[in-house]
């Protein structure tokens, strides 16, 4: 147990300590933006980061991500896809005008110049997780299947293969196996 004089000696020790991960955070913040700027490999996250111009390292992404970047021109809010990186893949230039290049090595990281802009123009970098978004619930599982195994899906035979075969693709190709066989040049031929 402490004493009242060793409580006040101590108490800004403390203080010190209790701001240290916040000091630490800042500092850290700086370095990897100095070091950005110098060609320091960036790594997207879910937020946005806006580069300034220079040369720079990027990861590529891991399984069901996307690192895209992009020119953001403020005054018509017009986004335009410069760069992707997606599902491990290396950087791959998107934009027409070949003003972004990427070069890359070792399936680790790109390096991409970022030119010079004018106000009201910036290229910024984001994160995508892909994983949320590429899950497709049943009612399209269902209508992908029947596009692939059939003449195309109709709102019933989705309803028919969610409900009927409680979205079991064997069941249903056993039922459809079992309808008796008819000819398309025979049903023509009646008409």
């Amino acid at each position: 147990k402490m004493s009242d004089s060793e409580f006040r000696t101590h108490m800004p020790k403390m203080r010190v300590l209790q701001r240290l991960p916040i000091f630490l955070f800042s500092l850290l913040w700086w370095i990897v933006s100095v070091n950005a700027s110098n060609g320091t490999v960036i790594t997207p996250s879910n937020y946005s980061l806006i580069l300034d111009s220079g040369e720079y390292g990027l990861a590529i992404s891991g399984e069901s991500e996307l690192f895209r970047l992009t020119k953001v021109v403020s005054e018509t809010e017009e986004v335009i896809a410069v760069g992707r990186s997606y599902d491990g893949y290396d950087w791959e230039t998107l934009s027409t005008s070949g003003i972004i290049n990427f070069t890359c090595n070792n399936n680790v990281v790109c390096i991409v110049k970022i030119p010079k802009v004018n106000d009201g123009i910036y290229y910024q970098i984001e994160s995508i997780n892909t994983q949320a978004s590429s899950k497709m619930n049943n009612e399209s599982i269902a209508a992908t299947f029947l596009m692939q195994t059939t003449f195309g899906q109709t709102r019933d035979t989705i309803s028919e293969l969610l409900n009927d075969h409680n979205n079991n693709f064997t069941s249903w190709i056993q039922t459809q196996m079992n309808e008796p066989i008819w000819s398309h040049r025979e049903y023509y031929r009646k008409r």
